[in-house]
C-alpha cells in the first residue's frame, strides 16, 4: 500500500507546473522569483551615492535562490563610460547620471562577477560563478 502511495504522489508532483515547471521561453530554461527588502537596497543604494570613502561606497544584497545562497557585494562602477559622455537628445544635452551602475563579486568566492543596476530597490544584472551566470 505504501508503494502505491509513493507512486500516485510522485505522477502528481511530475505534473506540477509553474515558475519551477515551465521555461519562460527558449532561452531560460528554469526561473524563480526573487524576495529581498527592496526598501533596504534603495536606502543602501542612495548612501553609497552620497559616501566619501570608498567602503561606505558598497551595497549589500542577499537573497536565496536556485538552491543556494548569493551574498553580492557592489561597488559603483563607472569605468564603462567615458568622463567626458554627453548624451544628445533632440540637438539638447542631457544630463546623465551612471551612478546606479555597479560591478562586484559574491562574498567569499573568489573568481566570481556580478555587474547590474539598483534602480528604486531592484537589482536587475546578472551573477557569473564557478557553476554558471545567473541573470537577475
Amino acid at each position: 500500500m505504501t508503494f502505491v502511495k509513493l507512486i500516485l504522489m510522485f505522477c502528481c508532483l511530475r505534473d506540477i507546473r509553474g515558475q519551477f515547471g515551465n521555461p519562460l521561453n527558449k532561452y531560460i530554461r528554469h526561473y524563480e522569483g526573487l524576495s529581498y527588502d527592496t526598501e533596504t537596497l534603495h536606502n543602501s543604494h542612495q548612501r553609497a551615492k552620497r559616501a566619501l570613502s570608498p567602503q561606505d561606497r558598497m551595497v549589500h544584497l542577499d537573497f536565496h535562490a536556485h538552491g543556494r545562497h548569493f551574498n553580492l557585494r557592489l561597488s559603483r562602477d563607472t569605468s564603462l563610460f567615458s568622463p567626458d559622455l554627453i548624451i544628445d537628445v533632440s540637438g539638447e544635452e542631457t544630463p546623465t547620471d551612471t551612478s546606479h551602475i555597479y560591478s562586484g563579486e559574491l562574498f567569499g568566492e573568489k573568481g566570481t562577477l556580478t555587474h547590474g543596476s539598483v534602480v528604486d530597490g531592484r537589482f536587475e544584472g546578472f551573477i557569473k560563478t564557478h557553476q554558471g551566470t545567473y541573470y537577475v
